[in-house]
């Protein structure tokens, strides 16, 4: 389950870095849009690392699910809001959610296996599944795309990912009290 969540969150969020290029192309806006736009997204996955303890207090059991949340209207504000701000919100709030989701799959990797010995092992599964969501999204979009019959565009591949997204926090709600969606006292306490 773990693998699974993680290489989901990668793939549907690592969309703005490979396809923002082409939005921004086809509304013939500044080029240096897609720098400042890439540079939110890790700049917000990089910052809940400072606080994720206090964020996790203040989120608790409904931590993964509002990540989720934030995932989604991320990529809602790509496909919806054809604003350059609207980009940049919504680059900070996929980036937010899955910054303060990923430090939480690394920790549950550790706890997933019943000896300390393979806690690396299954730590490296889940990195993988990470790396493999990064390949595989180029070639996940051109699949879909070829199966719709949509011309490349720049809104296909965040409108794509914000439908899966849809379902994953639905999924996320439903299943809040399951490993790969918990958050439990000891995360926090």
């Amino acid at each position: 389950g773990l693998i699974a969540v993680y290489f989901f969150i990668s793939f549907a969020t690592v969309m703005i870095t490979l396809y923002c290029p082409f939005l921004i192309e086809k509304k013939d806006w500044s080029t240096s849009l897609s720098g400042t736009v890439t540079s939110l997204y890790f700049l917000f996955i990089f910052i809940p690392g400072f606080g994720l303890t206090w964020i996790v207090k203040i989120l608790k059991g409904s931590t993964f699910a509002w990540c989720a949340l934030m995932m989604t209207l991320g990529l809602a504000c790509f496909v919806f809001l054809h604003d350059q701000w609207s980009m940049c919100i919504g680059a900070s709030l996929a980036g937010l959610g899955y910054g303060i989701c990923q430090p939480l799959l690394y920790n549950k990797a550790s706890r997933a296996v019943v000896s300390d010995a393979k806690s690396t092992l299954s730590l490296s599964f889940v990195l993988a599944s990470n790396y493999l969501a990064i390949v595989c999204t180029p070639f996940i979009i051109d699949f879909f795309r070829g199966i719709f019959h949509v011309k490349p565009d720049g809104t296909f591949a965040f409108l794509l990912g914000f439908i899966g997204l849809v379902v994953y926090t639905v999924i996320a709600i439903w299943k809040r009290k399951s490993f790969a969606f918990s958050v439990t006292k000891d995360f926090y306490s």
